[in-house]
Parts: C-alpha cells; structure tokens; sequence
C-alpha cells in the first residue's frame, strides 16, 4: 500500500512538471541572464541531424536528399555564417566602445588638467604695490 502511494505521488509530480513545462513554452533559461534553450527537437532545427530526413517519404520529383538534407545543411552552414559575423560585430562594437571610452576619460583628463593651469596662473597682488612693476633706481 505505501510503495502503491508512492508511485502515484512520483506520477503526479512527473505530470505538474509536464504541465508547467508545456505552459512555460517549452523554453528554459538560466537564472541569471542565461541564454534561452529549447527542449523539443522541432523547435531547435540543429537538435536533430538533417540526415535523418533521408528516410521520409518525398510526393515531389526530387528525392528526399535534396528535398529536405541538402536545404537544412546549407540553411544550418549560413546560420553559422551568420552567427560568426554577428559574433564579429559585436566585438567590433565592444572594441569601440572601449575606444570611445578610452577617448571620454583623456577628454575629461585635458579638461581637468585646462582648468587646473587656468586656476593657477598669475600672483596675488594688493592694491598699490609697485614693489616689482617698476625698475628700482641704482
């Protein structure tokens, strides 16, 4: 009796977690800023090999090779391409960022640096002190 109780406590919880999984969109993502996965091999065309489409049946003229292989393998070859070129840009992006930064930081610097020789030019004087403006007489 206690083993028959069991089992149908696993069974529930296998059946909410099936059921809160396939309201969520069968998606997961890390807890903190993970990328997003997805579970189900349709959703995800490079889960499955293009390869096993060899086997399905074909109604077209042309045979299953290149009715359905050859489209995903070449599909899957200009994702990457295009992956990597993003993946180019945006360190390209990055690198200019820093570079932008880079340039803030001396522009701040050289302001900085103005505004301190400006503030320390020129002497104090006091109102009717010729002490050092006129030549003394020998």
């Amino acid at each position: 009796m206690k083993n028959h109780r069991t089992i149908r406590y696993c069974i529930g919880i296998v059946i909410t977690v099936f059921l809160a999984w396939n309201m969520t969109g069968g998606t997961a993502s890390a807890q903190f800023g993970g990328t997003r996965s997805t579970w189900f091999p349709q959703n995800n065309p490079s889960a499955m090999s293009p390869w096993l489409e060899l086997k399905r049946a074909t109604t077209s003229e042309l045979d299953s090779y290149h009715q359905y292989v050859r489209p995903r393998l070449e599909m899957e070859q200009l994702l990457q391409a295009q992956r990597r070129e993003i993946s180019r840009q945006q360190d390209r992006q990055q690198m200019m960022q820093k570079e932008i930064s880079q340039v803030m930081n001396f522009q701040q610097t050289q302001d900085y640096q103005l505004q301190i020789e400006v503030t320390a030019t020129g002497k104090g004087a006091t109102y009717g002190n010729y002490l050092n403006y006129y030549p003394r007489k020998k």
